[in-house]
Formats: C-alpha cells, structure tokens, sequence
C-alpha cells in the first residue's frame, strides 16, 4: 500500500470518529502524562487543531502549562519554528498552504521540551503518517526532545509505510491508552 491510499483510508477513519465522545478522554490522558513532567521548566510544544484533529485541550485547564505553537520560518513555506504562545493569543494566518492558527510575530522563538504531534495515523512502534507536506519531518530531523503522537485509537494502522526521512514518536497517546514506542 503506498502512503496516498493511506492517507484517504485515514481521512476516511477519521471521518466516521465520534469527536465529542472521543476527546475529553484522550485530553485527560494528555495531561495526565504531562503532569508527570516539570511543567515549570517544560516547553510544550502544541497545535492548534485543523478539521478532523483531536483537540488535546478538550476540558482541560492550560494555564500553568508553557505553550509553543509552530509557524513557517519567515523565509522558508517549507520549515517551521516554535514560538512562546497561549492558545488565546494565536492569530489566523495563511502558513503550510492552508489557514491555521499561529503565534504573533513577535512571539519568542524557543525549542520545545516535549511535542504534541498529530496525525492521519500512527503505529504502536511509533510511527507517523502526517498530511504528506513533511513539515513535522523535517522539524523532527534534528528534534531532541519528547515525541509525543496524539490520535484516537481507530487511527492506529498495523501497516503503516516508513520512508528514511519519517521520524518515530517516543509515544502514542489515544482517548483509551498511552502506548511507550521506544518499549514496544
């Protein structure tokens, strides 16, 4: 199967997910997991959710936590930084080729400690099937920090295809279980 056919057997999954049941337990398993960090210290690096993503902020407070959301560097459509931003703040801008929420200009550039990463699918090994436009992939590539995949459980895939530039995930988190790739 090649990653096309994949990615329409995933938009078509994602289509038939009961959102409002669905989301309120995958968040309290997100924070449930990043309550397990020093969320003083920690960056996390976040996305403003387009159709069809899960919202990890689902009925959870997000005040104490340090927000970073991604934006295309300003000379490059193709790469993308993470600036210091409370979900409030985020302004509508044309970025990636499509409309989406991103930080202010002036927000500070920063690397994150931890990623909240989503996707169409994802393998319990860790593996990512993203939109096809490889911008996480290359802001992976020479990421260091904690990966963290976020879908639901019927976006789980047993076959899913990894090219060499596709970066696995440290973890998976869906609304029924936190799955440890690098244990897997």
């Amino acid at each position: 199967m090649d990653k096309y056919f994949l990615r329409q057997r995933a938009k078509q999954v994602l289509s038939s997910i009961d959102v409002k049941k669905n989301e309120p337990p995958l968040a309290a398993n997100i924070f449930q997991l990043l309550s397990s960090f020093n969320l003083n210290e920690c960056i996390i690096g976040a996305y403003a959710p387009l159709a069809n993503e899960p919202d990890w902020r689902t009925g959870q407070d997000c005040s104490a936590l340090q927000l970073a959301f991604s934006r295309p560097l300003e000379k490059s459509n193709c790469k993308m930084e993470f600036a210091l931003s409370a979900f409030s703040n985020l302004v509508s801008e044309r970025a990636f080729g499509i409309n989406m929420l991103v930080p202010k200009k002036d927000a500070s550039v920063v690397i994150p400690d931890l990623l909240l990463i989503p996707g169409l699918a994802f393998g319990v090994k860790g593996e990512r099937l993203g939109r096809g436009g490889g911008f996480f992939d290359r802001y992976l590539a020479e990421f260091t920090g904690v990966k963290v995949g976020i879908c639901f459980e019927t976006q789980l895939c047993a076959d899913l295809i990894m090219d060499e530039h596709d970066c696995l995930m440290d973890m998976i988190i869906t609304e029924r279980e936190t799955y440890d790739c690098k244990r897997t």
